[in-house]
């Protein structure tokens, strides 16, 4: 987590091996972060955090996140 009024990392997050993309969406905020070395997409929520869940994805290595325009879709 980078701060970019102090230009500081203020905060790191575990994630698994090979995170490739992050994205926000959802309602309560959500950062998607996809884990391609397996298969999934980690689910954070976005004011604490902490870890919601995960979500296989039936791809190999998945890389690449996009948000629609309502920020209620993210696809992979």
């Amino acid at each position: 987590v980078i701060s970019l009024a102090r230009g500081a990392v203020i905060a790191t997050i575990a994630v698994d091996d090979e995170p490739a993309d992050v994205a926000f969406a959802g309602q309560p905020e959500r950062a998607f972060v996809t884990s391609a070395a397996r298969d999934r997409v980690l689910l954070l929520d976005a004011a604490s955090l902490a870890s919601v869940g995960s979500l296989p994805i039936p791809a190999k290595d998945p890389r690449a996140l996009a948000v629609d325009r309502a920020r209620s879709k993210v696809y992979v």
